[in-house]
């Protein structure tokens, strides 16, 4: 029996859109411009942490971004709905193994989407800060210290967390970082779909 650990946005759900249109909202306070159509593509091929250190918005400020955001996406989360083949694939996870989710968005946003999807198969939920994952990772970590253990992501953010964690990187291409971005981060797994999940942790 694996412990499985998901991201939430853009591994489980998608929600790129929503993000984006909450993101936007504070670009005039945190002096940034927006992140148009034109930039998405900008965007997905440098990671999040990256673009904005582009426009020159520090760390402080980016925990502070990203708290108004998750705080913003209260109000649209119930409009998220998980990628296709999701749901079958946590159904047939759950059967053997224990599920979990980390993500940097509130955990009250996290139970929300879970329960709007009926995607009730996880045992426990995790938050972090934005550059907080590998703490957390490492502590659920030593509590299944005799059991392999995965995250799952589509992030820069999320494949240096679980390499910091000694966890087993998969990293999805359907998220919100571009496929070539992801693979010069080397994790231990790259995918385009989520069956393959459960072939990962089966072979």
């Amino acid at each position: 029996m694996a412990l499985i650990i998901f991201d939430m946005d853009g591994v489980l759900s998608d929600s790129f859109k929503l993000m984006i249109n909450s993101v936007n909202k504070f670009s005039s306070k945190y002096k940034f411009p927006k992140i148009t159509k034109n930039k998405i593509a900008e965007f997905k091929l440098i990671g999040a942490s990256t673009y904005f250190s582009k426009h020159n918005i520090s760390k402080t400020a980016l925990l502070s971004l990203s708290k108004m955001v998750k705080t913003d996406l209260s109000n649209s989360v119930h409009l998220a709905k998980p990628f296709p083949g999701i749901k079958t694939l946590l159904k047939k996870l759950s059967l053997s193994h224990n599920l979990c989710v980390l993500s940097s968005n509130s955990k009250s946003n996290i139970k929300k989407f879970i329960k709007n999807n009926k995607l009730l198969y996880f045992s426990d939920i995790y938050s972090s800060d934005f550059f907080g994952k590998a703490a957390v990772l490492k502590k659920i970590k030593n509590e299944y210290n005799d059991k392999p253990v995965f995250y799952i992501g589509d992030e820069d953010r999320d494949i240096q967390a679980a390499k910091k964690s000694g966890l087993i990187s998969i990293a999805v291409s359907w998220g919100l970082s571009d496929k070539a971005y992801l693979q010069k981060l080397n994790p231990d797994y790259l995918i385009d779909k989520p069956i393959q999940i459960f072939t990962i942790i089966n072979s």
